[in-house]
């Protein structure tokens, strides 16, 4: 653990917290992590005990995991339809329009 971030939320804290959170009001406290607790995290003793609900899943093989977008066998957009911005970047172009829809 070298980076984190944990919130407690309840109204026992209130007393507390010494900000207040510029848009809403809202009381809040920030603190550092102790250099002890980082340490207990990175390395807890073998005397706790470890919660057994807290684990990382199984690999789920049916959760895609590669979004690229790959054009289909009804691509309709020709070369001609395609244009680019003054930057040389592609401007979106209709792919299928009908009386009810139309798709960039």
């Amino acid at each position: 653990v070298d980076n984190c971030y944990y919130q407690l939320i309840a109204k026992e804290f209130e007393a507390e917290c010494d900000q207040k959170e510029q848009w809403y009001s809202t009381l809040y406290k920030s603190e550092k992590v102790s250099d002890e607790f980082l340490q207990r995290w990175r390395a807890p003793p073998a005397s706790e005990i470890v919660d057994p609900r807290l684990f990382t899943p199984l690999l789920n093989k049916y959760i895609a995991d590669d979004f690229t977008i790959l054009a289909g066998d009804n691509d309709t957009g020709s070369d001609e339809s395609k244009s680019e911005d003054a930057e040389g970047k592609s401007l979106p172009y209709v792919i299928r329009e009908t009386d009810e829809s139309k798709i960039w």
